[in-house]
């Protein structure tokens, strides 16, 4: 399959809500392929679409923006194309920043943009699509704006999870294995309000998040 990828770095003081932004083009009309598993996506289709087959039923992308909510499990999908999008990968913190949905409520589904974005910035966002299918910006300029809209009314975090994320990360950052004593260890958290912050943010158990990381 002919395409290209291009991975755009977030500048400095959006690093906490996003992993980065990217761009990808795909030549062929239609190809079967797997969305792999992975934090929450947002991709803009400026030319063609997917269509992901979730566990427990068909999610079908009702316009050219996509909000794909974090994935835990890798999920068959036919591309139509050929495809032009413009990307972004969310941090946990930052999906739990634009939707302040747990992922474990919320994962493996294509969610309506319109419960997601603040109304004005969704507005703003669509304009900005609109303009780069007419080719009047770039997609880096497109990229921008799509993480201005996602930043423009922030969810605050819950005062500590900052600090607990920041450790869970260091943990997985740790060893290939990382002992979850350790991860005890560095957080004030009881072991079952440690269960339920790894689900909020990752949809799992952290013993399940070392294991995915390890697969990634």
């Amino acid at each position: 399959m002919q395409f290209s990828y291009a991975m755009i770095p977030p500048p400095a003081h959006w690093a906490d809500w996003f992993h980065t932004f990217y761009t990808l083009e795909i030549a062929v009309g239609r190809a079967e392929e797997f969305m792999p598993a992975y934090s929450a996506q947002i991709m803009i289709f400026l030319e063609g679409g997917v269509t992901i087959d979730f566990p427990g039923g068909r999610n079908d992308p009702a316009e050219s923006l996509l909000v794909n909510a974090p994935q835990l499990a890798f999920a068959p999908c036919t591309i139509h194309g050929p495809v032009r999008l413009v990307g972004v990968s969310l941090t946990p913190a930052g999906w739990q920043r634009l939707a302040a949905r747990p992922v474990d409520a919320v994962h493996d589904q294509v969610l309506a943009p319109d419960t997601v974005f603040a109304p004005e910035a969704l507005a703003e966002l669509r304009a900005h699509i609109a303009a780069a299918q007419a080719g009047e910006i770039t997609p880096e300029t497109l990229a921008t704006a799509l993480g201005t809209a996602i930043t423009a009314q922030p969810f605050p975090l819950p005062a500590g999870h900052g600090a607990t994320l920041a450790a869970m990360t260091a943990w997985l950052a740790s060893s290939l294995d990382p002992p979850l004593a350790a991860l005890h260890a560095a957080v004030d958290l009881s072991p079952r309000q440690l269960q339920r912050f790894s689900r909020r943010y990752f949809g799992v158990a952290p013993w399940q998040v070392a294991k995915r990381f390890r697969a990634i």
